[in-house]
């Protein structure tokens, strides 16, 4: 299953060029969910359920590579610590408390400082 993320940036970034390699300090700030594609056979009520609360998310990306995830499911936030990958331009974040060590991993396959969409393949 994919799911797909488009985060629009809440603070200012400054890009020295859209063709420069991807950086922490590119991603750092706060993000919010702006849409949420599922490509998968999922129950239609499931799918909407995720996205009412996707669509609530901001993903705040600390410059010590924590992040706090809030939304409407959990509004105080989900805790852990986030690690980029530029050569794969992939964003894995691990989660304080999660029942496993793998990260969640996202693919980035837009970023122009502004507006960063991610995949999810589940």
């Amino acid at each position: 299953m994919k799911i797909r993320f488009v985060f629009i940036i809440l603070t200012s970034v400054v890009l020295s060029a859209c063709s420069a390699k991807l950086t922490d300090d590119m991603i750092v700030g706060n993000w919010r969910v702006t849409n949420f594609d599922v490509d998968a056979e999922v129950a239609f009520s499931v799918i909407e359920s995720a996205k009412k609360i996707a669509l609530t998310s901001i993903y705040e990306l600390k410059q010590d590579h924590t992040f706090i995830i809030y939304d409407s499911y959990i509004p105080e936030g989900t805790t852990g610590k986030w690690e980029l990958n530029p050569q794969d331009k992939q964003i894995n974040f691990y989660f304080d408390h999660a029942t496993s060590n793998e990260p969640q991993d996202y693919q980035i396959i837009k970023f122009t400082g502004s507006r960063m969409v991610l995949t999810e393949d589940m």
